[in-house]
Formats: structure tokens, C-alpha cells, sequence
């Protein structure tokens, strides 16, 4: 991550810890830089720390990740992701029998 790319994740009011059932490389190609620093915890899970003034922006940013995720700090990115979800399933509609 580029220093100023680094700037913009840290120093907002909601500090936030996502860890990812990911490789580094595989979660890098699907988020933005200015989210965070993203750490490997091992070769397949990635966490990624940041922060934001946004959280529901922040939820729809980890959306793409085309891989399991948890939320471990933040509750307000908690309860974003939540309502996202529902949102999303909501416009899946119900499957027809």
C-alpha cells in the first residue's frame, strides 16, 4: 500500500477488523487499497484493518470478496453488513417452487 493510500484507512472514528477466509493476492484483487492494511494470517486468511466514517459505505466495499468474511471489530460495520445483506437477499426475491 502506497502512503497515501495508508493515510486514507487509518485516523476515521470506526476502527474496523475483518478477517477473510482468503489468501493476501486473492483479496487484493478485489478491494480497494484505501481500505486498509491487509496482514496474512496464514496462507489462506487474510485480516485486513482500517477505519472509516462510513460504515455502511465501508460494507458494500467488502461486498465483491468472493470468499467467506468476519467482522471482528466494529459493530457498527456489523450492523451495516446486516442490513446489506438483507437488502440483497431481499431483491433475490423468493425461489419459485
Amino acid at each position: 500500500m502506497r502512503s497515501g493510500e495508508a493515510h486514507l484507512a487509518v485516523g476515521w472514528e470506526y476502527d474496523v477488523e475483518v478477517v477473510i477466509n482468503a489468501s493476501v493476492d486473492s483479496v487484493a484483487r478485489c478491494l480497494p487499497r484505501a481500505l486498509g492494511v491487509l496482514e496474512p494470517l496464514d496462507a489462506e486468511t487474510t485480516r485486513l484493518v482500517g477505519s472509516t466514517s462510513n460504515p455502511v459505505w465501508y460494507a458494500e466495499q467488502l461486498a465483491p470478496v468472493p470468499a467467506p468474511y468476519r467482522i471482528v471489530r466494529c459493530p457498527e460495520l456489523q450492523a451495516a453488513a446486516r442490513v446489506l445483506g438483507q437488502r440483497m437477499l431481499a431483491a433475490g426475491g423468493s425461489p419459485r417452487p
